[in-house]
């Protein structure tokens, strides 16, 4: 969205803001889905999904890209739970596990899960 380009060349100067941005497009997005409005009828393959999981997709490669480990970890925690709910699952436990092993000094977002 333009609003999105916008906010990301408006002189943000820290992880943590970069991280509201990329946060509120996610947000944008998961809305755009109307999933709470009409769970069952999500078509996983629809344009609305592939746009949520593009925006989930550039924020994780940005924070691994720049290995700010804290912000990459919360959105691979926070993909892992929208995968699940997206597809009607428990959260894949090989991939959670996965994550645990590679961020296991982030206390604070395993506790938040």
């Amino acid at each position: 969205s333009q609003e999105f380009d916008r906010a990301l060349q408006s002189g943000i100067q820290t992880p943590e803001e970069l991280f509201l941005v990329y946060r509120a497009n996610i947000d944008y997005r998961w809305r755009q889905l109307h999933f709470f409005d009409a769970p069952d009828a999500i078509d996983i393959s629809s344009d609305e999904v592939k746009q949520f999981q593009i925006a989930l997709g550039k924020a994780k490669k940005y924070f691994a890209d720049n290995r700010i480990n804290e912000l990459h970890c919360v959105l691979c925690i926070e993909s892992l739970k929208y995968g699940a709910i997206l597809h009607k699952r428990p959260v894949d436990s090989e991939a959670w596990q996965k994550v645990l092993e590679k961020y296991p000094e982030q206390e604070e977002p395993w506790n938040n899960a």
